[in-house]
């Protein structure tokens, strides 16, 4: 199991080269972004597994500290455990998850745990002797909420009252040692799952039928020992990469049925690959070697991230910011929104990420203009009918914002275009309720 993995893996990591608090680390031409280190704790050990955001409060699931929750963007700390209802055998928390509804959801050894007051008091919600372990977590465009069901236990197991109970999803219990440890939805409604075990995993598991039946999508991996999994929205058509354990990351074009290796990221001790508006992220166990890689567009290159550290989570903070959890602590970095002037004028039209995304039920859209021009700003279904206008009307050159009220709408997919001049462009995003 991945926790076993990781504490041999720190005994021989206890010493690791310290950065000060606010170096500026260059990536390239496109951005320098400023490196803050947020959690400092000299004894090490302080493996952040797992990281959410909600309200601008950081949760922090940790290897052998228990639950981490801050309030002022990592200047003090509370640690959530016994006192606080959470039962997590040596400290390990596994898994985090936001629910729509706002709530909490964490993963660990004993099964799964709920807040509903933003991580001050907890309960579980799944009976005891049920089933144990939940290594990961997945809301759906339709509201219903997955989880790793114990490995050989129950496989996969589902919440469709707001993780209130719990059942096996799958008809069949999978005859298989492995634990998930990560699930996507695509576009299309297919879920994956990629899967972990010290002795024999399945690789990635997939489902057509709302995570009722699996089976194995293993065409083009070169391992199945996988940990953790993430798609590009914005690739078209959508990019699912898969991180391995030990020989790099995979990608998939055609909803997980076939998978390639990306050449230009080196095999390595993988951790985890998450999305941001920044971009994606690879995240990997070295010390000596670029921890960290970043997708760009269409362009895969070292991050620069400090070496010495192992890189085994993170989540974007905001539309600026995002947060990388480490062996040893965690750190913040703050993408800079603009050049040295306070209000430069933008190089080119640009259309920016929605944030959040996925959202409910409001998210906001940026977008930038090089001189004055007519905006349209518009919305579409998936059938590509216009269902709300956000913008339309004469704009003056530089960085605006825009909020999409979705209420009233139905989760799934939509579409965003602005048309400004003969500048054209179409963005995805996810309202899930």
């Amino acid at each position: 199991m991945k926790r076993i993995w990781m504490f041999v893996a720190v005994i021989f990591i206890a010493a690791t080269a310290s950065i000060p608090e606010g170096m500026a680390q260059s990536i390239g031409v496109v951005t320098s972004p400023t490196w803050s280190y947020i959690w400092y704790d000299s004894l090490s050990h302080d493996n952040f597994r797992c990281l959410v955001v909600k309200d601008e409060i950081i949760f922090g699931g940790t290897s052998f500290k228990h639950l981490q929750k801050s309030t002022d963007l990592g200047k003090t700390w509370s640690q959530k455990d016994t006192r606080n209802g959470l039962n997590i055998p040596f400290g390990t928390v596994d898994a985090l998850l936001v629910l729509p509804s706002g709530d909490l959801l964490l993963g660990c050894e004993r099964g799964i745990y709920k807040s509903t007051d933003d991580g001050e008091s907890w309960r579980r919600v799944t009976p005891l002797g049920f089933w144990q372990g939940a290594g990961a977590f997945l809301v759906t465009k339709s509201g219903v909420v997955f989880s790793d069901g114990g490995g050989a236990v129950n496989g996969v197991s589902k919440s469709t009252d707001n993780g209130e109970t719990w059942i096996v999803a799958a008809d069949s219990v999978l005859t298989t040692a492995s634990y998930f440890v990560g699930f996507i939805e695509t576009h299309s409604g297919v879920m994956l799952a990629v899967t972990q075990s010290a002795s024999k995993a399945e690789g990635i598991l997939r489902s057509t039928d709302g995570g009722k039946t699996w089976t194995h999508s293993n065409s083009g991996l070169t391992e199945t020992n996988f940990v953790s999994i993430a798609s590009d929205l914005n690739s078209f058509p959508e990019k699912i990469y898969a991180m391995g354990y030990l020989r790099g990351v995979f990608v998939s074009e055609d909803d997980g049925i076939t998978w390639s290796p990306i050449v230009e990221i080196p095999a390595g001790r993988g951790e985890t690959v998450f999305r941001t508006s920044q971009g994606l992220f690879f995240g990997f166990s070295v010390t000596r070697k670029e921890p960290v890689y970043q997708l760009l567009g269409s362009v895969y290159r070292p991050f620069g991230f400090p070496l010495g550290y192992m890189v085994l989570s993170g989540c974007q903070y905001d539309q600026s910011r995002i947060l990388f959890g480490t062996h040893n602590g965690l750190w913040m970095v703050t993408f800079p929104v603009t050049g040295i002037n306070k209000d430069p004028v933008p190089a080119n039209f640009r259309l920016g990420q929605n944030f959040p995304n996925p959202f409910n039920p409001t998210t906001t859209i940026e977008f930038s203009l090089p001189n004055r021009a007519y905006v349209n700003l518009a919305v579409y279904n998936l059938l590509g009918q216009e269902i709300e206008t956000l913008v339309s009307e004469m704009r003056e050159t530089g960085t605006h914002k825009t909020t999409w009220d979705a209420t009233g709408f139905p989760s799934g997919i939509y579409f965003y275009r602005l048309n400004a001049g003969t500048f054209t462009e179409t963005k995805r995003m996810v309202l899930v309720r």
